[in-house]
């Protein structure tokens, strides 16, 4: 039997947190470090909170008459309930000139998620790497890789698509360059670019978990969105007009759909 109104508005406080997708570890972050016989230097850089904007652009070089050592780190993301995106890179150049020196930095973002029911995904992007390196963007299930690339070099594109089952999974994306020297020029860089989309499995509004009605189940789904409000921490699954909240006009278009039970 279904719920009445009434009693779907008294359930909005109770409902458990459910949805499609839920974050439940997110890292990011940019490294540099460099140093010259017994001078070093290095710095660190990541988001305020875990679903910020992050732009960071890191640069440390020690240049002394006996050598020089220059390690950059840059990246821009973004993380929320309908995507990934990623676009970051590391760099290191060496220049002994009498003492030995070496640099090492990262561009990194790991995240682990749980997906509730079947969701679809897209992945684009590219890695591309020369010299001493570790790169990689790749998403796992358990010990299984589901879409990307682990520990590549050169060109390496990064395009798949498919379903996510429910369970629970990772995404790493990072580039690690690394360099040293006594006698010699060297140097090493690795640029990335990482964009996963993640779609509702149904075309029909308020059916958050796709099983072709919108029902109580969708409810406990739209419920703790509509505490949370702001998208992201809320599920964008619920921003039924998109406009990056969930409030009251998403409830009414949630109503319709939900008064006429099956999906067109």
């Amino acid at each position: 039997m279904r719920t009445s109104l009434p009693s779907i508005l008294a359930m909005i406080a109770a409902a458990p947190t459910l949805g499609a997708i839920t974050f439940t570890s997110i890292q990011r972050g940019t490294m540099t470090s460099v140093y010259v016989g017994s001078s070093t230097d290095w710095t660190v850089d990541s988001p305020p909170t875990p679903f910020a904007e992050f732009n960071s652009n890191l640069s440390r070089t020690l240049d002394l008459v006996a050598g020089k050592a220059e390690a950059k780190a840059f990246q821009n993301s973004s993380v929320s309930s309908t995507g990934v995106f990623t676009h970051g890179g590391s760099s290191v150049y060496i220049i002994p000139a009498g003492l030995c020196s070496g640099a090492s930095t990262e561009s990194m973002l790991n995240l682990a998620f749980t997906i509730t029911t079947p969701t679809p995904f897209t992945l684009s992007g590219f890695i591309n790497t020369s010299g001493d390196v570790e790169a990689r963007g790749v998403i796992r299930k358990g010990d299984i890789i589901i879409a990307g690339a682990d520990h590549v070099s050169g060109w390496t594109p990064l395009n798949s698509s498919g379903t996510f089952a429910p369970g629970d999974y990772t995404i790493t994306v990072a580039g690690n360059s690394f360099a040293g020297s006594c006698t010699g020029e060297v140097s090493a860089n690795a640029t990335f670019m990482f964009a996963l989309q993640i779609t509702s499995a149904s075309a029909c509004p308020g059916d958050f978990n796709s099983d072709g009605l919108v029902d109580d189940a969708d409810f406990t789904i739209f419920a703790p969105a509509y505490d949370e409000l702001i998208v992201p921490p809320a599920n964008a699954l619920c921003d039924l007009n998109s406009d990056k909240l969930v409030d009251d006009a998403d409830f009414v278009l949630f109503v319709v759909a939900y008064n006429e039970l099956l999906c067109p």
